[in-house]
Parts: structure tokens; C-alpha cells; sequence
């Protein structure tokens, strides 16, 4: 069979087969085996068999690559991580590119029990790329405005972040993730499915995976937090063992006095917040930045545990 892909846009395609006889019909597995699964029925397996090419994209005519990466991932409390994409994408052929789009699907990528909130996103700082401030992953999925400023010259290479705010009910992935760029040179739409990692590699759409390293097993205290309001490391949080309860944690000044004391588990749901609610307040502004001791009482198994260390408090 000779295929034509002189005017192909894609890389990846699928082909089936289907059998009739007697009235019976069956459509084809990828492979050469036709009970994969071994149920001894062959009428059950019907995955379609991927052919891939590898294009050449030649200089006349246009054409654009995107990867996605994980930038960065970083713990706010036990409830959620704070996850930093990047996406680079790059104009791979001879003309400028004009409405530059990226969009990305984060109510696909994360799990029906998991939620997320988008909290800001950036471009380089010499881009002509366009954020949408509606971009929300689900209702709104472009991450740009693509109109004909958004664009992209020849060889230009641009890159776009986004952070997003996942509450992860302790499910710690993988969440897998694709990012689509879209635009137009020369009058044609190009668009590419992003690649995992900082290569472009324009006939590759491999999913970028994320896994949070959530553990129910083990004490996990920071050792600093920064109560500015920023929606990241706001409060000062306790991870106790699975099975374990409780008893009492006392926070200290650097002269010894008691600033805060654990009221009905707070160190371990919402968290210190940086504000005392023991000897002299601070009012709203909250304790000032310095160094802070606990002293943690729980039980595990039965038996009591103590547990004396430092935290820094730094806005």
C-alpha cells in the first residue's frame, strides 16, 4: 500500500479490520495474537492497530512544535500542591506564524475526585503570545488570545507558564497531560500535540505526567512557612502517621513564651496561620518573621509520642 502524505498534518493513525461469516462479525486486535486477553473468546479484543510516520517538515510551508514539561511542584499543605507547567512551543517552519493559540484540558488530566484552581500564568518576557485571563482549564481551555498580534517569526521559540493549584483527597496521580498549539502561516492552520519534556519533538504526543509524592505513612513537619498571602506555603501544617491522634502541641518565641496552642486539631486541618492565641497579640499583621519551637504531643499504636523541634516563620 503507497500512502501520500505530501499534504499530512498529522503523524498518527489507526487502522481496523472487520470479518463477516455467517452472519457473524468480528473487528481486529493490534498483533498477531486474536485473544490477547486470554478469556478464550476472540469476539471481545478489538483494539485498533497505530501506525506512525515519522514527516519531514519541508521549508515551504509552515509549521509549529510544542513539549510540556513540569517546572515545578511544590507543596502548600496537606490538602494541596501548587504544580508549574511549562510549555515551549516553536515555529519549526519558513513562514510567520499569526494566532498563536495553546490550549490544555486540566478537567481531563485530573480525576473526578481531584480539583484544581488555575492561579496565574506568564509568558517570556520578549513574547507577542497573549494570556487569557479566563483561561480555567475546563470552561475556558486557551491559555492565549489568538489573534494576529499572537504570533511566532521563523526559528522563534516561546514559552509559556502556568501554575495550578491541585487538592489532590490524597490520589497522587499520575495525572497525564497534553497541551494543543494551533496557528497560521502562509493562510494554512498548523497545529501540534504536545511531547513530555523541554524537546520539541514535532511527530511525538507522548502525555506529561505528574505523580505527588503524598505519604500517609510518616510524620511530615516543614520546617518553615510564609503567611503573605500568597496562596503558596501560607501555613504552618502537621502531617501526622496514618492511625495516629493528636494530643497537644505548644508553639514558643524565642524567649520561651507560648504564642499559639493547638485548638481542636487545627496544626493538623487549616494550619497555623502565623497570628497568636496565646499571651501578647499582634493583632493583624500576626507574629513577627524569626525563628519559632513546638513542642508536639501525639499517639500512635497506643503509645504516646513527644517531639520537640524549630520552624522558621519568613514572609
Amino acid at each position: 500500500m503507497k500512502v501520500d502524505l505530501k499534504n499530512a498534518t498529522i503523524t498518527d493513525f489507526f487502522n481496523i479490520a472487520e470479518v463477516t461469516a455467517n452472519g457473524k462479525k468480528d473487528i481486529s486486535t493490534d498483533g498477531v495474537n486474536s485473544d490477547p486477553d486470554g478469556d478464550g473468546d476472540q469476539t471481545n479484543n478489538a483494539d485498533p492497530t497505530p501506525i506512525q510516520f515519522k514527516l519531514d517538515i519541508s521549508p515551504d510551508r509552515p509549521a509549529i512544535g510544542i513539549a510540556l514539561s513540569v517546572a515545578d511542584s511544590a507543596k502548600i499543605d496537606a490538602t494541596c500542591y501548587s504544580v508549574t507547567y511549562l510549555a515551549l512551543v516553536k515555529n519549526f517552519g519558513n513562514a510567520k506564524l499569526t494566532n498563536v493559540q495553546v490550549a490544555d484540558s486540566l478537567s481531563k488530566t485530573f480525576a473526578d475526585s481531584v480539583t484544581y484552581k488555575v492561579l496565574d500564568s506568564t509568558v517570556g518576557g520578549k513574547s507577542t503570545l497573549k494570556l487569557n485571563p479566563n483561561f480555567d482549564g475546563k470552561d475556558d481551555v486557551n491559555l492565549l488570545i489568538a489573534d494576529s498580534t499572537s504570533k511566532l517569526e521563523v526559528g522563534q521559540l516561546d514559552s509559556l507558564f502556568f501554575t495550578v493549584k491541585v487538592f489532590h483527597n490524597g490520589i497522587t496521580g499520575p495525572f497525564n497531560n497534553n497541551a494543543y498549539a494551533e496557528a497560521i502561516g502562509n493562510g494554512k492552520i498548523v497545529t501540534d500535540i504536545s511531547n513530555a519534556g523541554t524537546e520539541i519533538k514535532i511527530n511525538e504526543s507522548t502525555p506529561t505526567s505528574l505523580v505527588l509524592p503524598i505519604s500517609n505513612g510518616e510524620l511530615i513537619i516543614p520546617d518553615a512557612f510564609s503567611p503573605n498571602g500568597d496562596d503558596k506555603n501560607d501555613t504552618f501544617i502537621i502531617e501526622l502517621p496514618a492511625g495516629a491522634k493528636m494530643i497537644a502541641c505548644d508553639i514558643y518565641n524565642r524567649w520561651g513564651h507560648v504564642v499559639f496552642k493547638d485548638k481542636d486539631g487545627i496544626l493538623t486541618s487549616k494550619g497555623w496561620d502565623g497570628k497568636s492565641n496565646q499571651g501578647v497579640r499582634f493583632g493583624t499583621e500576626g507574629m513577627p518573621d524569626g525563628t519559632y519551637y513546638f513542642a508536639l504531643d501525639y499517639e500512635l499504636n497506643g503509645q504516646r509520642v513527644h517531639k520537640v523541634s524549630y520552624l522558621t516563620l519568613a514572609r
